[in-house]
């Protein structure tokens, strides 16, 4: 995650900018499903923290949190989405 936001940074020439309003709102988030605006806030949480531990060099206390956002995002987010994704299902859920 952090390769895919230097290599952007790199790319674009801008700075990567974390929106802490989706830290405790994500209501600035363009869908409207509640599922999306959950894992758009994880990953913005986890972008800050990974930043602050990789700034300081403690990349032990980076290895659990990834691990626990790629355990909701495959077990969660992904299986209660599947349909969604897939394109079976045309409306959005709150």
């Amino acid at each position: 995650m952090i390769q895919n936001i230097t290599r952007w940074e790199k790319r674009t020439g801008k700075p990567f900018i974390f929106d802490s309003k989706l830290k405790f709102t994500v209501s600035n988030s363009d869908s409207a499903n509640f599922m999306d605006k959950w894992i758009i806030a994880a990953n913005q949480n986890l972008i800050k923290l990974v930043r602050k531990e990789m700034e300081a060099y403690k990349l032990y206390n980076v290895v659990r949190p990834t691990l626990e956002f790629l355990e909701d995002l495959t077990n969660w987010y992904v299986r209660l989405n599947r349909p969604r994704m897939k394109g079976d299902d045309t409306t959005e859920e709150d």
